[in-house]
């Protein structure tokens, strides 16, 4: 462009030839006369406007040829580029060949050609067969889209990988989440309950894609898909639709994509460090608070605001919440434990077998005895092989076996103080430890009570060894409620505390 304006202005202005501006600026002559005659032919036919009639220099490249991409080489390249196809709709998407790859690939073969032509060749074939997306329209309290994201964060000093459940209103785009420690059927079940909870509505249907909680049977058309009978059973029980992404396509509920990577990055890039999940999702509903209080684009509104007018159309929730638990019958093994997700828990001896009803939530496991009445319950415990043994669940088998105590998991896994107190004093007797376990267990007394009542029997017994009825009455003694008060003369009085303090020192001389 300069060299072309140099040219205009030697000719024009200063009235030099052509053959002396060819030969002072290195320029081909025809080169010169074809700028020349141009500008002459625009200046003739009165086309100057206010930004002038010189116009950057124009090559005709319809005719030139490819060197390098030749048919061979475009060939290779499309089977190559199908064959990603390919992959991509079965299960190895992430063993495609990206451009570099490709280029190799055709080195290899002898070929040559250069990284930038193979890139832009894929491009343009991306560009060919790139889908065409549908915009939607959605009435508000119509649909709402669920779908799970994953979280890296450190609990406890400990990292955990989390899954994050995210529901997002189709209309007002309002969002919601929630931190479970899997992506199983009871945590999908309690997200979706603990959502309308918030809400105290009910969309017209939620979509989702084909996660395995939700679809029962998989197929092509999503007419022919089945949900799961936990997903049936409840949303039948709070009357929303149901509707599945075809295969692949998770555009068709893009806005819950978008969703868990926002909520993602927007709560726990800040902070990532928390004591328990308990925390974690508490400062989760107060980021949740601060994005929903904000306007989306070409809205006046904020989202939370919309959401109101949405809550207008929808339906209202159940008076009574959904039961989430996913509810089995499960065989005790022969240490009186059962089984959940690869973890043992134990059940209490007095609890026959050889089956139990068990109820499963995200958090917790409910045991229940053959009529229905809970009788125990577990922290669910999220690694894998584990046993958790609860010590008062064996006392009657302990006394039958008070060997076994010393090496057993449930002593292991019992309180500090109580692992602490066998050690110190009842290790070559463990039967009066079982004997006095049992006893504390059966009246519901404090650990911290048996621990007093053992200390000061050594006081009081130092040239006599511990037994379980020492210890006994002397937490009884400990316990003994105050004497309701009596009218008595002052001599009934003084008999009455003769005889009583008799009474308690025959029974203390007959123990020690």
């Amino acid at each position: 462009m300069l060299e072309k304006q140099q040219i205009i202005i030697d000719h024009f202005a200063q009235g030099r030839s052509q053959r002396q501006i060819s030969r002072d600026l290195g320029l081909s002559r025809n080169t010169v006369k074809k700028y020349v005659d141009e500008y002459e032919r625009k200046r003739m036919r009165q086309q100057e406007t206010s930004k002038g009639i010189l116009d950057a220099p124009r090559y005709d490249a319809s005719k030139r040829t490819k060197r390098k991409l030749t048919l061979e080489i475009s060939e290779k390249i499309d089977e190559m580029l199908k064959d990603n196809d390919r992959k991509r709709s079965g299960s190895l998407a992430k063993q495609c060949m990206c451009n570099v790859d490709i280029h190799a690939s055709l080195v290899e073969q002898g070929h040559d050609i250069g990284y930038t032509t193979v890139s832009c060749y894929v491009r343009l074939y991306a560009r060919r067969s790139k889908e065409i997306f549908i915009r939607q329209h959605i009435e508000p309290g119509q649909m709402s889209e669920f779908d799970w994201g994953e979280v890296k964060l450190q609990l406890g000093g400990k990292e955990k990988r989390l899954m994050l459940a995210v529901f997002t209103n189709g209309s007002s785009n309002y969002r919601w989440a929630a931190l479970y420690y899997r992506q199983d059927m009871s945590s999908f079940l309690d997200a979706h309950v603990e959502y309308l909870a918030h809400l105290q509505s009910v969309p017209g249907e939620i979509v989702y894609d084909n996660m395995r909680t939700a679809v029962g049977r998989f197929a092509i058309r999503n007419k022919d898909k089945k949900p799961t009978e936990d997903l049936l059973r409840m949303s039948a029980y709070y009357q929303f639709g149901i509707r599945f992404c075809n295969a692949y396509k998770g555009n068709e509920k893009g806005r819950v994509e978008r969703s868990v990577e926002y909520i993602r990055r927007k709560a726990f890039a800040p902070k990532d460090v928390f004591d328990n999940i308990d925390e974690a999702n508490e400062y989760l509903v107060q980021k949740l608070s601060e994005l929903n209080d904000k306007k989306s684009k070409g809205h006046s509104k904020t989202m939370a605001e919309r959401l109101d007018e949405e809550k207008v159309r929808m339906k209202h929730t159940p008076v009574s919440v959904y039961d989430t638990a996913l509810v089995q019958t499960l065989k005790m093994d022969k240490y009186h434990t059962i089984s959940v997700d690869t973890n043992h828990y134990s059940i209490a001896e007095s609890l026959p077998g050889p089956r139990v009803n068990v109820k499963v939530y995200p958090l917790h496991i409910h045991i229940y005895d053959k009529d229905g009445q809970l009788v125990d319950t577990h922290l669910r415990r999220h690694c894998k092989y584990q046993w958790f043994i609860k010590l008062d669940h064996y006392m009657k088998t302990l006394l039958t076996k008070p060997g076994a105590l010393s090496s057993s998991e449930a002593l292991r896994q019992a309180d500090t103080q109580i692992r602490a107190l066998y050690t110190k004093h009842f290790e070559d007797i463990p039967r009066v430890f079982i004997e006095v376990l049992s006893y504390i267990t059966t009246h519901g007394i404090d650990t911290s009570m048996m621990i007093r009542a053992v200390e000061e029997c050594i006081k009081k017994t130092l040239n006599s060894a511990l037994t379980s009825d020492k210890i006994i009455w002397m937490m009884r003694s400990h316990d003994q409620p105050p004497s309701k008060p009596t009218t008595l003369s002052p001599s009934q009085f003084n008999q009455q505390i003769s005889e009583n303090c008799i009474k308690q020192l025959q029974d203390a001389q007959a123990i020690f």
